[in-house]
């Protein structure tokens, strides 16, 4: 029997969930972050704006409980409360971005396998750079690869890049695309290409 993969809730449905009823909203948002690769590279933007959004409303509400009545504060409070969240976690959704796509770098275009060598790139401990690795291994950012604790090594599979013979004649000319939201370069056939790494298209 086989199992379709559901697909993730869409992020206009968690936005207007998050700017109506935050609390909901921040469960659908920690569900897609757990599920999505391309959540934490590409979204700390677009959940820092709901943040400021919230923000904005908690203003209003603040004013309305001065001008006609301090039942307003119980919701001032609560948009508030969820807007200084959210901003705390697209801060933490860009630093955590920014720290894969690094790693992506070294170990994809620079085939950097040593964990040493990454963690001094890196300027992290070994330890530290090993616990990032294997989640990013956990999270899918690196399909196939593990972790050699013995060697201090990631062993990660690489796409091949040689085209069969008896297909290249019909096979459209393979390229290299460097992905906009991890920096990985993958090997394209084709006009389109999802990134090997972290699932957003390539063209």
């Amino acid at each position: 029997m086989e199992h379709t993969k559901s697909q993730p809730m869409a992020w206009g449905v968690i936005i207007f969930f998050l700017v109506v009823f935050w609390p909901l909203g921040l469960f659908f948002l920690f569900r897609r972050l757990s599920s999505d690769r391309c959540a934490v590279l590409k979204n700390a933007r677009m959940v820092s704006t709901v943040s400021y959004v919230l923000l904005g409303i908690s203003v209003i509400y603040i004013i309305l409980a001065f001008t006609s009545g301090f039942g307003y504060l119980t919701p001032a409070v609560l948009t508030g409360g969820g807007g200084f969240l959210l901003n705390g976690i697209s801060r933490r959704m860009k630093v955590t971005g920014e720290r894969y796509k690094k790693y992506i770098v070294l170990v994809v275009n620079h085939s950097q396998t040593s964990i040493d060598a990454i963690a001094s790139a890196m300027g992290v401990p070994r330890n530290v750079a090993m616990a990032d690795l294997q989640e990013m291994i956990k999270r899918g950012y690196f399909k196939g690869a593990y972790i050699d604790k013995a060697n201090r090594e990631i062993h990660i599979a690489r796409p091949s890049t040689q085209p069969q013979q008896e297909t290249q004649a019909i096979m459209p000319e393979k390229r290299i695309v460097n992905c906009q939201s991890c920096g990985a370069d993958n090997i394209v056939v084709g006009r389109f290409g999802e990134c090997e790494y972290c699932g957003s298209l390539l063209q």
